[in-house]
């Protein structure tokens, strides 16, 4: 009896299916939450702090499934703000008229929390075998 493949076609096609689900519900999350703390004056590197959060569950959760999924489901999760630093003309550095954070500080910790993540889902996913019940030698 054959046991089933673990890098199977539909493992790596569910994995980029929950990270571009996980891309779209978290960027409608940011801008929701965005807009409600702006609307109290508050500092948005709470919103970006809860993104960086969310986005570091969903990859463990996700890599820990398919461990070679490692190296795509991060850049989908966090393709908004990829762009944003090629795009956005004040993500490096302050406007001349504004006070704070760069966001490059805010989304960079994001991608560092991320990725510890990421590592650690391989990890797991790795150790765990193809049913995750039995550990593998």
């Amino acid at each position: 009896m054959k046991t089933p493949d673990k890098n199977s076609f539909s493992l790596k096609t569910q994995s980029i299916f929950l990270a571009l689900a996980c891309l779209i519900v978290f960027n409608t999350i940011f801008f929701v939450v965005d807009d409600f703390v702006h609307s109290f004056d508050k500092a948005s590197a709470t919103v970006y702090f809860l993104f960086g959060l969310l986005s570091a569950i969903a990859c463990l959760l996700i890599i820990e499934q398919n461990p070679k999924s490692i190296w795509y489901v991060p850049l989908i999760i966090n393709s908004q703000f990829i762009l944003a630093a090629f795009i956005e003309p004040f993500f490096w550095r302050l406007p001349p008229d504004a006070s704070g954070i760069p966001t490059w500080t805010l989304v960079c910790s994001g991608w560092i929390l991320t990725i510890i993540a990421s590592i650690i889902g391989a990890t797991l996913g790795r150790k765990t075998g193809v049913t995750g019940n039995h550990k593998v030698n």
